[in-house]
């Protein structure tokens, strides 16, 4: 499997500009506080030699829709529609430096999927791969696992809180 790459170089900088200056105060008012957990993450993939990415995956669905037909009056109007959908899954991995390695695949990202998407993560960054992912059954499966577990000198999954 080929990953599709993007660099975030001549991007335009991201500015730490808020619209909303009473944001900080919601967030601690909601019971949010300030933290940093990526400069942990980073000392240790410095001394680990590894990188951190953030995956996460979506669909787009294409199914049929509600029609609506006009017939005689007193007659139903029968409309033909294809009860057949179409699936298309997006898993994809982002660095902390804007690189991005993303993978189409046709139907859900199960078990196998994701596990093909890490061995070519892993392949194509040549570096052990920290990847931050959220808490989908697959990702908790027990192949997903063991495949981990087996490769746990190139792979590491670190699970959001949930």
């Amino acid at each position: 499997m080929e990953l599709s790459r993007r660099t975030g170089r001549g991007a335009p900088a991201l500015r730490h500009r808020d619209a909303n200056p009473h944001r900080g105060e919601y967030q601690l008012r909601w019971g949010f506080t300030p933290q940093w957990p990526a400069r942990q993450a980073s000392e240790r993939t410095n001394r680990e030699g590894g990188e951190i990415y953030w995956g996460d995956e979506t669909a787009v669905k294409q199914g049929g829709h509600s029609v609506r037909g006009y017939a005689p009056a007193g007659q139903t109007p029968v409309l033909a529609m294809s009860a057949h959908w179409t699936l298309i899954s997006m898993i994809s991995a982002i660095t902390q430096k804007g690189l991005v390695r993303f993978a189409f695949h046709e139907g859900a990202i199960n078990s196998d999927r994701f596990i093909t998407f890490l061995e070519a993560l892993i392949a194509d960054s040549g570096r052990k791969g920290f990847l931050i992912v959220d808490n989908l059954k697959v990702r908790h499966s027990k192949p997903v696992k063991a495949w981990v577990a087996e490769l746990a000198e190139k792979s590491e999954l670190v699970y959001l809180p949930s």
